[in-house]
């Protein structure tokens, strides 16, 4: 797709993630729950983990210790970026909720009028425009305000929200319907939520002290 990733952030800043405040304040709220909830549930995991060694270490020695607590070092870490993930494609539901409700609410028209105007700058020959058939007039207003030249809109019953342009070899020149803008966007948003989540206290995530009298190293 020729779409600068400047211009697809752009677009989604303004028009989807200010309809998904709310849900990303919902799923912040969400997040710092969850990363109490993966540091209690990894305290405990670690005293367990902790007694355990102790008790290998009574029969098998120190080495066994010492090979029990770099296990449980790495659950954490897998637990951890589980979590993550986990809150990451919920937080992406949101998000594509938000941008698939906006032909419901006043801010598609501009929406629409700012896609054009990203369209413009890539559709550069006779070009194919797909969309719902309540969008079709406004659609086609929108690109004709933008100048795109020669370009002819048809309804496309697949197409909810937003649209798309192929030039006559079916090649994709720009898409903004809501799981493409999303998708583009995949990694701001990742980014986004990881600066939304609370950093873990020391414990989680940190190297874990070895029992009384196992090996440093």
């Amino acid at each position: 797709m020729i779409m600068s990733e400047s211009h697809v952030l752009e677009a989604l800043a303004k028009v989807v993630v200010e309809d998904a405040e709310a849900a990303c304040r919902r799923e912040d709220d969400r997040a710092r729950n969850e990363a109490r909830r993966v540091v209690l549930e990894a305290e405990d995991r670690i005293a367990e983990l902790t007694t355990a060694a102790k008790e290998l270490g009574r029969t098998r020695g120190r080495a066994a210790e010492t090979a029990e607590v770099r296990a449980g070092e790495d659950e954490i870490a897998t637990v951890e970026a589980g979590a993550l993930d986990a809150l990451f494609e919920r937080f992406l539901r949101h998000v594509l909720m938000a941008a698939k409700a906006l032909p419901q609410g006043p801010r598609y028209g501009p929406a629409l009028r700012a896609w054009a105007r990203r369209a413009a700058e890539v559709v550069d020959g006779p070009a194919e425009v797909f969309c719902a058939k309540r969008d079709r007039p406004a659609v086609y207003d929108a690109l004709a305000a933008a100048q795109v030249a020669d370009y002819h809109v048809q309804v496309d019953h697949r197409v909810h929200g937003g649209f798309v342009i192929r030039n006559l070899e079916g090649r994709t020149l720009y898409d903004c319907r809501a799981d493409a803008l999303v998708d583009d966007a995949r990694d701001a948003l990742r980014a986004l939520l990881e600066r939304s989540v609370p950093t873990p206290p020391v414990g989680l995530g940190a190297p874990i002290t070895p029992p009384e009298g196992a090996p440093a190293g």
